[in-house]
């Protein structure tokens, strides 16, 4: 798994899938405390995501609901 801010990671997900699986945070030029706390809050989105064997992109915000 990659945690990343680069939309870099995100295209290669789309275009050859997992491995690896991406987890993409679009959280601007945030502190890392912001994404501690994105991931924290997500914690079953991500564990789900990472269950999926299918899945190969999981985008987190750091506005998204949870």
């Amino acid at each position: 798994m990659i945690l990343s801010k680069d939309g870099d990671f995100a295209d290669m997900a789309l275009i050859y899938g997992a491995p690896p699986k991406i987890i993409r945070l679009r959280i601007g030029n945030s502190p890392w405390q912001t994404a501690a706390e994105v991931i924290s809050k997500n914690a079953m989105v991500v564990q789900s995501f990472l269950d999926d064997p299918e899945s190969s992109l999981l985008v987190l915000n750091d506005f998204q609901p949870t």
